[in-house]
């Protein structure tokens, strides 16, 4: 019977096996052997299908043996009975179900402990095998499909019961019951995997047989006890590095996972899923990788590109022009970059490596190029190789590449900017993960746009011919950026281009570009309109040129290599290129159109009339006489000030008045008209009939091409001087003093007047005419003339009786003395002032008539010239101001400045353009003779410089490091003293201009320069400028960070907490690997551990940190390194490669893993006899895989 039943169960087995869909015996092979775990405690569970188990212990009580298993309802009655002939070789009869089976000495009633419960033998029970497939990176079940480089687990389910097993007597003796294999697409069954740590980074293969699985805790292969699911089937891997398919070990496709548990037969005899088996499958598919971008719609446009990968994964990006690249770097040869800011950037998941170092991701290999092992760095303008070596790149390069993460959704989108100095052309954006020799690319085409410019009169005419002084418009279009910028060319000015409002100024005007306004697209105008005359310029053929681009004097030679900012040093001398010269001559990106443009001189034209006044008294005149009209007239094109200043002169004052003046508008024709009796006599009290008959003067003034008068009244001063003004050589220089004591009148006035409108720079245009004032003869009519009425003393004047009825008798008198009765007589002034002469004439009839005429007379001092200046010891190119203080009331004066200068302005400023003792005389005149000269002397001293400098390196992880120091002082230097100090010590000085120091130590080095001249001492000190051998500086990245120190440090430095001070760690602990204690994991250590070279330790870090310990040089160490994997780091203070920094151990070993703080994971090892001229970095602590027991020796 018993046989019978066995060959049934086989039978049944083999029948299922055939009925399950998709799984055939090959599915089985090698793990479905009969696992013999037979000896079942009392109480607990035997498996349908289990065959010759031992279920002695099962029915055993205190000594007894029972020969019956009943099972019993919920009071206790005997449903059902097994009677068990052999205790030791015990099938469960497969018509029983579940159940609980307790002892029974006859089959009919249980038999009850002292405590009146009944006794369990055994359980019955259906197997259940369940469990999934896991997600060790994201610790997520995996739904059939995973990317290659995930790492994958096992983990069973909880309801799987088959872990009583272990409790069976036996079980120690096996240690396992479940088989695992792997079906891979090809049909190789795989019974281990290769697994990563992907904490440690240790791979090994590991078996998926003999498991010993607690599903009560969810276990999971491959070891349940690593902590975080770090550690699982390396999807991954490869075994070789061609760049192909076939280095993968695991190729694409489905696989099939199968547990089994074939303990006593319970496989082979119940052949059910999830029962004694379960099959899920796994479909490994290649890591998704895209890219696609936005076009830009012009220049000075932005656009994005979007990455699509897995979640949460590094990818590097960059761009670039083709491979190898031919892009230079330089202005109209360089490619769109990543636009924003760094820092919020990188909350994106967009990281730029610093603009000066380290270059983590641009060191890294680029993806299928067409020259292997080129990087990142290499392929787009960075600065470091050709054809970019030594240009004056963008931020280093640094904005052409990035590391980018995407986000939960498996996407990151990267901003770019187009600005105008990238040309039209068509770039490849690439995307990779240099893991997995991934990659995809997309291009975007840049073009330029177009640009267009009018000038027009205020009312929107357009025009090309202007007056000086006229207010024009200026407006385009522009597709090329957004922004337009103009200049101006033409006689006398730039070359290149000036401001349109300062012609001072090479930067140019710049207009905003609005997508629309005024019923235009991009449409662009300068705002406020130009008034050429606020602009000093001249008549003339100008140019207005208009770009879309500012050429701010970025090349020093076009074709030079120069392609930053343009200085004399960097330049060598040789000035900038700018403006427009820059946009014709140098290889700018914009486009650029131009307008010609003609100004004419302002015009002016005055014309008055003669007049013939009536003053006598009734009849011809009337009751009222002198109302005579003087009416001038004439036109001023070209004048933006809208008006005219007119000047009048008589042969003497008008009363107490040395001149008269007033100003008068134009009308909207430029045209003018000004009746000067009431104009300008009457509105200042001044009756014509008042005034002496003879010539007078006018001057009509109008402000010349600047729009403004150059020449002008001043204001009363307070003692009453008032002085006419004149803005050559400065502004408010005195030209001649018009009111007060000394002042000049008349004639002399007059000629002063003119004398400044002639001086050269003055840019007033006038009219000098005259008009005659005679009188009509009447009875009664008496007057007087003199042969002069101005001169030095002592003066001798011969007065004229012009008397129109003849007298009989005559006095004479001056300021109320009589000093002669003579009809005609000549009289000697000697003492210098004003005289007012009245004369009385007597007629026939004994009637007196008296002429009085005001300041009449005009004696002058002899003059004697004098003058001060300021400041008393002048700087180079410094103006000295010359003040007049000659007594004498001169009219004309010669200064000679000793250097080859003279002015005739009464006080002048002059500007020295050396140093040196100068002479300088005054020589004065007036009309009437010149006065004494005088001569004095000026010191002009040199300015004080002012030191600058700048270092070209300024960081070098290499040394010795040489660094070349060029002088930017300014001014005049006659010395220089240069001292390197570090650590408070100078450990270098120069007395060169341009001195080339090497610095043969790493440190940081503050850098001082003190210059001198005999103006004075200029010192500027630039503290920790600059820094040898940062390959010793450890940086740290927030996470785990693995770190070495190349050399023995100070005691500052010598304990874990020492030289990882201030780092926050958030409380994990520090952690060493190997050391030659035998270890061969990572293994926590306290704060006080030693710190030593040639160590690997770990250190956590929730923030970027960087730390520069202190070393002590020239000290050998030796670490003693066991075969297997060990922690390491190199004894080096640069990067090495690591055939060099290995070379102590020869061929003893394989590889060497670098983790990669910033992914937080393991990089690509460094293979012996592969790419061992990979260099090692000096702070890193490395995995070093030996093949065999070394030394690894070290001195540094």
């Amino acid at each position: 019977m018993r046989e019978k039943l066995l060959i049934a169960m086989l039978l049944a087995g083999c029948l299922l096996m055939a009925l399950v869909p998709g799984v055939s015996a090959q599915t089985f092979n090698n793990i479905d052997q009969n696992v013999v775990i037979k000896e079942v405690l009392q109480g607990h569970t035997i498996f349908f299908g289990e065959e010759h188990v031992d279920v002695s212990d099962c029915m055993n009580y205190n000594g007894t043996v029972f020969p019956y298993a009943v099972a019993l309802n919920v009071v206790r009655n005997v449903t059902d009975a097994i009677k068990i002939e052999n205790p030791k070789d015990f099938t469960l009869p497969t018509d029983k179900p579940e159940n609980d089976w307790y002892l029974s000495p006859d089959g009919v009633v249980p038999f009850y402990a002292a405590d009146g419960s009944a006794v369990k033998a055994f359980t019955s029970q259906e197997p259940s095998l369940k469990f999934h497939i896991w997600n060790a990176d994201t610790d997520m079940k995996v739904e059939n499909v995973t990317y290659r480089g995930n790492v994958a687990r096992f983990k069973y389910d909880v309801e799987t019961n088959l872990d009583d097993i272990t409790t069976r007597l036996d079980y120690p003796n096996v240690g396992y019951y479940i088989n695992m294999s792997v079906i891979a697409p090809d049909g190789e069954q795989l019974l281990q995997l290769m697994t990563l740590d992907t904490r440690s980074g240790i791979s090994k293969y590991l078996p998926l047989t003999g498991l010993n699985v607690n599903p009560s805790a969810g276990w999971i292969w491959p070891d349940n006890t690593q902590p975080g699911g770090s550690i699982g089937w390396w999807t991954g891997w490869r075994i070789a590095d061609t760049g192909q398919e076939s280095d993968y070990r695991y190729g694409l496709g489905t696989y099939s996972v199968v547990a089994l548990c074939n303990v006593n037969n319970m496989f082979k005899n119940h052949q059910v899923s999830t029962f004694t088996w379960q099959e899920n499958t796994l479909t490994l598919q290649a890591r998704p990788l895209s890219i696609t971008s936005t076009s830009p719609s012009g220049r000075d446009k932005s656009f994005t590109a979007t990455i699509t990968g897995l979640p949460n994964t590094a990818y590097q990006i960059f761009i670039y022009d083709q491979c190898p690249t031919k892009l230079t770097g330089k202005i109209c040869d360089r490619p769109p970059f990543i636009s924003g800011d760094r820092t919020q950037l990188a909350t994106s998941g967009i990281v730029l490596d610093p603009d000066g170092g380290a270059y983590t991701t641009g060191l890294k290999y680029v993806v299928d190029c067409c020259t292997q092992n080129t990087t990142i760095r290499q392929l787009v303008p960075s600065g470091d190789a050709f054809p970019s070596k030594g240009n004056a790149v963008l931020e280093s390069g640094t904005r052409y590449y990035a590391n980018v993460t995407t986000g939960p959704q498996g996407t990151a989108t990267v901003p770019f900017w187009v600005d105008t100095t990238v040309n039209a052309s068509t770039y490849t954006i690439q995307v990779q993960d240099i893991n997995y020799q991934q990659k995809a690319d997309t291009t975007v085409t840049v073009s330029k746009g177009a640009i267009s410019a009018s000038a027009m009169t205020v009312n929107g005419s357009v025009s090309s011919s202007f007056f000086v002084g006229d207010e024009i418009r200026i407006e385009g279009t522009n597709t090329d950026s957004n922004m337009t910028y103009i200049w101006l060319t033409g006689p006398g000015l730039d070359p290149c281009g000036v401001n349109l409002y300062d012609p001072t100024s090479f930067n140019p005007v710049s207009a905003v570009v609005f997508d629309s306004k005024n019923g235009q697209t991009n449409y662009w105008r300068i705002d406020p309109n130009w008034v050429t005359n606020n602009t000093p310029l001249g008549p003339g053929e100008y140019t207005i040129w208009v770009a879309s681009v500012n050429a701010d004097g970025r090349f020093c030679t076009c074709n030079g290599n120069s392609s930053g900012s343009c200085s004399i040093g960097g330049c060598l001398g040789v000035a900038c290129e700018r403006g427009v010269c820059e946009l014709q001559k140098c290889p700018e990106c914009g486009v650029i159109t131009s307008i010609p443009i003609t100004l004419v001189k302002p015009d002016l034209t005055a014309e008055v009339n003669d007049v013939t006044r009536c003053c006598c008294p009734g009849y011809p005149c009337g009751t009222l006489g002198g109302t005579e009209e003087i009416l001038l007239k004439g036109q001023s094109g070209g004048n933006s000030c809208k008006q005219l200043q007119v000047w009048l002169f008589g042969q003497s004052q008008f009363g107490t008045k040395n001149y008269l003046l007033a100003t008068t508008p134009l009308y909207c024709d430029s045209t003018y008209s000004f009746e000067l009796n009431k104009g300008l006599l009457q509105a200042n009290g001044i009756d014509l009939c008042q005034l002496t008959p003879g010539t007078y003067d006018l001057v009509v003034q109008a402000p010349g091409n600047n729009g403004m008068f150059n020449i002008r009244l001043g204001n009363t001063e307070t003692n009453g001087d008032r002085y006419v003004l004149t803005t050559m050589p400065t502004p408010d220089s005195r030209a001649f003093q018009i009111e007060g004591k000394n002042a000049l009148y008349g004639r002399v006035a007059l000629k002063s007047l003119l004398d400044t409108l002639n001086q050269p720079g003055v840019d007033d245009i006038y009219v000098h005419t005259q008009f005659n004032l005679s009188e009509k003869k009447c009875e009664g009519n008496y007057d007087f003339s003199a042969d002069r009425t101005e001169g030095n003393s002592p003066l001798t004047v011969q007065f004229n009786d012009t008397s129109y009825k003849p007298g009989v008798a005559w006095a004479w008198s001056s300021n109320g003395v009589l000093f002669s009765n003579e009809q005609k007589p000549k009289y000697v002034f000697t003492t210098p002032g004003k005289y007012t002469i009245k004369f009385d004439v007597t007629d026939d009839t004994g009637a007196v008539k008296s002429v009085v005429k005001e300041s009449y007379i005009n004696v002058l001092s002899s003059p004697s010239a004098d003058f001060v200046y300021y400041p008393q010891s002048p700087a180079i190119n410094q103006v000295v101001n010359f003040t007049d203080q000659s007594t004498g009331s001169p009219t004309s004066w010669m200064w000679n400045f000793g250097d080859g200068s003279t002015s005739s302005l009464q006080s002048p400023g002059h500007a020295y353009a050396s140093a040196g003792v100068y002479n300088v005389s005054l020589e004065i005149s007036t009309p009437f003779g010149i006065g004494t000269p005088v001569t004095k002397q000026i010191t002009v001293v040199h300015d004080k410089p002012a030191a600058d400098f700048v270092g070209t390196p300024t960081e070098s992880s290499y040394y010795p490091a040489s660094v070349t120091f060029t002088d930017l002082s300014t001014g005049v230097v006659t010395a220089w003293n240069w001292q390197f100090i570090t650590e408070g010590k100078v450990v270098a000085t120069s007395t060169e201009k341009n001195p080339k120091i090497t610095f043969n130590n790493p440190g940081v080095y503050t850098v001082t320069l003190t210059i001198t001249n005999n103006g004075g001492t200029s010192t500027v000190t630039k503290k920790d400028y600059i820094t040898i051998g940062t390959g010793s500086y450890i940086y740290l990245k927030p996470g785990y960070n693995h770190v070495s120190v190349p050399r023995e440090v100070t005691s500052s430095y010598n304990t874990l907490s020492k030289l990882f001070a201030g780092v926050d760690n958030a409380s994990v602990p520090y952690a060493i690997y190997g050391a030659d204690n035998g270890m061969t994991n990572w293994t926590n250590v306290s704060g006080d551990y030693e710190v030593i070279p040639q160590v690997a330790y770990r250190v956590y870090s929730t923030a970027n940190v960087t730390i520069q310990p202190a070393y002590i040089a020239n000290k050998t160490y030796s670490r003693n390194l066991s075969e297997g994997w060990e922690g390491i780091g190199i004894m080096a203070m640069q990067p090495t490669p690591a055939n060099v920094a290995l070379s102590s151990i020869g061929e003893k070993w394989d590889k060497v893993l670098a983790f990669n703080p910033t992914t937080q994971r393991w990089e690509y090892p460094i293979i012996r006899g592969v790419d061992d001229d990979k260099t090692m970095d000096p702070t890193v602590g490395y995995l070093i895989q030996m093949n065999s027991d070394a030394v690894l020796t070290g001195e540094a």
